[in-house]
């Protein structure tokens, strides 16, 4: 995540984005409130909402509003996270942190 998340809060987004997945549901009908994902993450809602602003605009979630809940897509995340692992296994380096993957 440290490849994908590399601009100033991004520890703070990460509280944001580990209480959005917590929060995934397999009918994906539940959505969580701002309030839930503040808690959850530890953060005010100011905070909260800053984090989720900086993710959107990063292009990681995609946010929608529904009825005083929010409707966010990580599919854009999870991507970028593919994207990430295939750029790491193909990278050709000697570091300690390569030989772990192996």
């Amino acid at each position: 995540m440290h490849r994908i998340l590399t601009w100033d809060g991004a520890l703070q987004d990460m509280s944001v984005l580990l209480a959005v997945i917590d929060y995934i549901r397999p009918d994906k009908n539940a959505v969580p409130s701002i309030e839930y994902v503040a808690y959850v993450s530890g953060l005010s809602i100011k905070e909260t909402s800053e984090s989720l602003k900086r993710l959107s605009q990063n292009g990681l979630i995609t946010i929608e509003e529904v009825n005083d809940r929010l409707k966010i897509d990580t599919t854009p995340l999870l991507r970028a996270i593919e994207l990430a692992a295939e750029a790491y296994d193909t990278k050709p380096t000697d570091t300690c942190e390569e030989k772990a993957w192996q």
